[in-house]
């Protein structure tokens, strides 16, 4: 288990943690191929403080290999933030967090290549088509063959959205669902952490590319 080295700044983040681990390990990590690396990257993309890391790392990582954790996003002070709670893990993760602009994803040489895992926690395509068009793009691109992309909601019109998107740029849908457990943000209507969940892959998968145990 990677357990962070500072608390968390609010005391619902463990909560919402749980509840994304359970839809993470129910819908997503049975799409997760069998011929993926021990080695592998996981890109978590407008990460903000990143408060899932050791999360995707666990649900995601492999326990014979290591795992490169790469967050990336504008907002200085959430990455310090991150940095502090992730950054010089003992064990098989190493995570690191880069202040850049995610749209220049394929000139960016720190990141390693390729990608086999591209999360995006809570997107936030309707406050610009344009920008998030472009970094699922760049995260497609950045996507190993057998890799998956990921993403959460706060809305249910804002998933659509950005279904719509993915799609449109030849993404793969494997699955979306509503989040039972997503806890309500009463003072936005309509709003709730981690609603919805969609897992995109960049290539077609078959029944043989699946992962039977994690």
């Amino acid at each position: 288990m990677h357990l962070p080295k500072r608390p968390f700044s609010y005391r619902e983040i463990p909560e919402d943690l749980e509840s994304l681990r359970a839809l993470l390990t129910a819908h997503a990590l049975p799409h997760l191929s069998s011929k993926l690396p021990a080695d592998r990257h996981l890109l978590n993309l407008a990460c903000g403080r990143s408060d899932e890391t050791g999360l995707l790392a666990e649900v995601f990582g492999h326990p014979g290999g290591e795992t490169q954790f790469t967050g990336i996003d504008i907002r200085a002070a959430e990455l310090d933030e991150a940095a502090v709670r992730w950054s010089d893990n003992t064990g098989n993760l190493q995570a690191r967090f880069l202040a850049l602009d995610a749209s220049k994803l394929p000139l960016l040489r720190e990141i390693p290549s390729p990608t086999h895992l591209a999360f995006f926690r809570h997107q936030n395509f309707w406050n610009g088509p344009k920008l998030w068009s472009a970094l699922f793009d760049h995260a497609l691109e950045q996507l190993s063959g057998e890799g998956l992309l990921i993403i959460t909601s706060y809305f249910d019109r804002e998933h659509l959205l950005a279904l719509s998107a993915l799609k449109t740029l030849g993404a793969h849908l494997l699955t979306t669902v509503r989040n039972p457990r997503s806890r309500p943000i009463l003072v936005t209507r309509g709003k709730s952490v981690d609603r919805h969940l969609a897992v995109f892959s960049r290539e077609e998968r078959s029944l043989s590319d699946l992962i039977t145990s994690p």
